[in-house]
């Protein structure tokens, strides 16, 4: 799973950190550790997941940077499990069942035409989730990915708490920077389906 060369991105007065990863096997998932370095400075450290057969766009939000030279992505630790095939018989049929979110009146506005305030600049998006699943969900993140045709040139975060089966969201973000060329946004609902404590318990549905 080797990461792609970090991609930086201007958000207002800090700066988004973007790297590519893919796991190319869909019998394993894995939990891992990570960190942005600069040289031998460390920018920024978690933890996140990969499932089976992902490409994922792991970011970094809101950092302050003296400099953009020089970034890099290291993988500290990583945690590899095999998916029970007894229980999971065909990965794809069961991802598609479980991340089925429809992404509805997708509405955006760059700082230049929003006109949210004159002193800061404010990108604007708008857009429902509307959950067709028949799973409920105690947190989803969707990562937010901005290109200009086929470049991207931006990305942002949204966390869903208690997205139920069925339910049809409204969202509003505003975030300071200038997306002036955007052409395309896509939505991408991020949650590790393999573990058990991330479904809404049916007590907690009401």
């Amino acid at each position: 799973m080797a990461p792609s060369k970090v991609e930086v991105f201007k958000s207002g007065n800090g700066y988004d950190l973007v790297v590519s990863l893919q796991n190319e096997n869909d019998n394993f998932w894995a939990d891992f550790d990570y960190c942005f370095y600069q040289g031998d400075k460390t920018i920024k450290c978690g933890q996140d997941f990969i499932l089976p057969s992902e490409n994922y766009l792991l970011s970094s939000l809101g950092l302050e940077l003296d400099s953009t030279l020089g970034i890099t992505f290291k993988i500290e630790d990583i945690f590899w499990r095999r998916i029970n095939r007894r229980q999971i018989s065909d990965w794809n049929t069961y991802y598609q069942e479980r991340i089925n979110f429809q992404f509805l009146d997708i509405y955006f506005l760059s700082a230049l035409k929003s006109g949210l305030s004159e002193n800061l600049k404010l990108n604007r998006l708008e857009f429902s989730i509307f959950n067709d699943s028949p799973y409920s969900y105690y947190q989803v993140n969707f990562d937010i990915l901005f290109y200009s045709k086929d470049k991207l040139i931006g990305v942002q975060k949204y966390l869903g708490e208690n997205i139920k089966t069925g339910e049809k969201r409204p969202v509003k973000l505003s975030w300071p920077g200038d997306l002036s060329s955007v052409s395309q946004v896509k939505i991408i609902p991020r949650v590790n389906i393999l573990k058990d404590e991330v479904y809404l318990k049916y007590q907690d549905l009401f």
